[in-house]
């Protein structure tokens, strides 16, 4: 189901940014599709008529519009999920109108737990000294929160990275569903300012734009590094996770009548398998030769 489309945000890696307005369906439109068009398929275990998922990019674009959306799906009896962001996980009301028109399971992309990183990505509506509430508040109203993590941010360090474990155990160990690597995809503001700087790595193809493979030169990291922390986090990242024991402390039902597993990322994809075939090196080849080292690396490290 699908009630709006488009994002308000400009998050510099997104494809939305600069090229999808957002817009809105109105709710009684949305609501007869739930109620009289929806068709569900009772051969997939665990589901039922009364559970469903909506695909927008962003459910909470509008918070006004998500708040009366809530109010006539009350009646309906439903259980949903949806995608957000993370501006809307911060008003109280609001989450708990949502926990109450039957919403068990909510997607953000958090993105990064370093502020310099957030800025770097131009996400100003994520505020990381309220996680920790926005994940207490989002259980106490009987939803599921999951987010993402990217690595490769222009803000992240060696430093930051190595802590994320740590971060997260602070947070009281709830595992991210999504880490990837951040992707230059063209036509987005972050494309365009690595590609004038001269650190989109040579011979990138539009295959190698996957979410799982690094295509560019992070501002504070060596190429390998990033690759070895998203590889090292892939692995680590979930062990011991009180997740799920967290969920089903919730007071309202979970998403679903089972629960659900997912596979971790791919470690590495393509990028890694550079670096095993060639070294670091191989990162710097392509079919027309060797692509000249731009600034501002330090060349003690060299590629």
């Amino acid at each position: 189901m699908e009630a709006s489309r488009g994002c308000p945000f400009s998050c510099n890696f997104c494809v939305l940014t600069g090229h999808e307005q957002y817009r809105y369906r109105p709710i009684d439109h949305v609501i007869r599709d739930i109620r009289d068009r929806m068709v569900f398929n009772e051969r997939i275990p665990g589901l039922t008529g009364d559970t469903f998922a909506f695909l927008d990019n962003n459910l909470g674009g509008s918070p006004r519009y998500l708040r009366e959306l809530c109010e006539a799906l009350m009646p309906l009896k439903k259980i949903w999920g949806c995608a957000l962001t993370f501006n809307v996980l911060r008003d109280p009301e609001l989450v708990r109108l949502m926990g109450l028109a039957g919403c068990r399971y909510v997607y953000t992309g958090l993105e990064s737990l370093n502020p310099e990183s957030i800025s770097s990505m131009n996400k100003g509506q994520n505020k990381l000294s309220e996680v920790r509430e926005v994940i207490q508040r989002a259980f106490a109203s009987g939803i599921v929160l999951s987010f993402g993590l990217l690595v490769g941010a222009d803000g992240d360090t060696n430093e930051y990275l190595e802590r994320v474990p740590e971060y997260l155990h602070d947070l009281g160990d709830h595992c991210p569903t999504f880490l990837g690597i951040v992707c230059p995809y063209p036509e987005t503001p972050f494309f365009a300012q690595v590609a004038a700087e001269g650190r989109l790595l040579p011979g990138v193809t539009s295959r190698d734009l996957d979410g799982y493979t690094l295509c560019h030169r992070p501002a504070r990291l060596h190429p390998s590094e990033a690759i070895e922390h998203f590889q090292r986090l892939s692995r680590t990242i979930g062990r011991g996770s009180t997740t799920w024991r967290s969920c089903s402390s919730a007071r309202s039902r979970r998403w679903g009548s089972r629960g659900t597993s997912s596979r971790g990322p791919r470690g590495g994809g393509r990028a890694a398998s550079r670096r095993r075939r060639g070294g670091d090196a191989s990162l710097t080849r392509r079919a027309g030769g060797a692509r000249p080292r731009p600034a501002p690396y330090d060349s003690s490290i060299g590629l």
